[in-house]
């Protein structure tokens, strides 16, 4: 037996369950504050991502420290190559976020297609998390010991 569902569904794709009126189906508010779980979760992985990364480079890093380069360096390296992939992301998602939000125009609820404020904030937010799980992997790459890497390797 074959249930359908109507579009409620859409609810559950945004941040957080919306509040109803009991007379549309549509929801009335979207609470911001209920996509901190979701951007700890993203956060998170994209740590999880990232430290398997820089952890792969560890014999490139601690090359660098053998030859002199100076550890807040090396922090800076880390940081500025997801400082790229987040303007990448940034990039390629707000015009796509654009083009989606036309085509589903009919589903949104007081808020326009391209609500600058939203793309914004939803900019910003990705780019704080990125940095954000980048940063611990960064440090620990700053204080290898490229000794004990490179007699490993």
């Amino acid at each position: 037996q074959i249930r359908l569902r109507t579009r409620s569904w859409v609810s559950s794709a945004t941040c957080g369950p919306p509040e109803r009126s009991r007379t549309r189906s549509r929801p009335r508010y979207f609470s911001p504050g209920s996509c901190a779980p979701r951007s700890t979760l993203a956060g998170l992985g994209l740590y999880g991502v990232v430290a398997y990364a820089v952890a792969q480079r560890s014999r490139e890093v601690a090359l660098r420290f053998a030859l002199g380069a100076p550890a807040p360096r090396i922090r800076r390296m880390v940081l500025r190559q997801i400082a790229a992939m987040a303007a990448a992301g940034i990039v390629l998602g707000v015009p796509g976020a654009v083009r989606l939000g036309r085509a589903a125009q009919s589903l949104l609820y007081a808020v326009a297609a391209a609500d600058p404020l939203a793309l914004a904030a939803a900019a910003a937010v990705h780019a704080a998390v990125m940095l954000g799980a980048a940063y611990l992997p960064a440090r620990r790459a700053s204080r290898v010991d490229p000794m004990s890497v490179l007699r490993y390797e």
